[in-house]
């Protein structure tokens, strides 16, 4: 049985935020998921969303990832996502989410340093 995100890790150092994701994120989570990453953008160059924990995500949780991408693109930010499970990139490609963002194929996400 897979559990809600109740993981959250962020790192910020150097102009780069890296949100690691795990779990399940639905409407019972991806508001304060959203809050509590949107709240800490500031002064961000580049944001790594990694979603390789993420076993489901709900449309609330593809809202949380639409409302990281308009934040940071409206600060100027670069915004990739790393770890997709072939069923999230189906749903996100289907949809038309994968246009949003860039998809960091075999590339590690980078460890932000304070």
């Amino acid at each position: 049985m897979s559990r809600l995100c109740t993981e959250l890790d962020l790192s910020l150092g150097d102009g780069v935020a890296v949100v690691r994701l795990s779990g399940e994120i639905t409407s019972a989570n991806g508001p304060k998921i959203g809050e509590l990453v949107l709240a800490r953008l500031a002064g961000v160059e580049q944001l790594q969303v990694d979603l390789s924990q993420v076993s489901y995500l709900s449309s609330a949780g593809l809202r949380v990832l639409v409302l990281m991408h308009r934040r940071a693109e409206a600060i100027g930010a670069k915004v990739t996502v790393h770890g997709l499970r072939p069923q999230l990139r189906f749903v996100m490609q289907a949809i038309g989410f994968l246009d949003l963002f860039s998809e960091a194929v075999d590339e590690p996400v980078t460890e932000a340093s304070a």
